[in-house]
């Protein structure tokens, strides 16, 4: 079993400050489940910014796929 991380880009496509959930959706249309803890900077300026554009890393196993390392672009 190989584990694989790639980065990518996309939009913050929904964050709910109160929760500290979220997604974000890829350049391909993908949406990815996001958690607070995955932010390298604050989620609630990113949500607040303009164009919302962040780059993330996807790490990628049989199972499932979690976001980390998400950061403002």
């Amino acid at each position: 079993m190989s584990n694989k991380k790639q980065w990518m880009e996309g939009e913050l496509d929904w964050f709910d400050e109160l929760s500290g959930n979220g997604f974000i959706r890829s350049k391909d249309n993908e949406l990815f489940y996001v958690h607070k803890t995955a932010f390298e900077e604050s989620p609630k300026k990113i949500a607040k910014s303009k164009s919302k554009k962040v780059k993330f890393k996807v790490y990628e196993d049989v199972s499932t796929k979690q976001v980390e390392k998400v950061t403002g672009l």
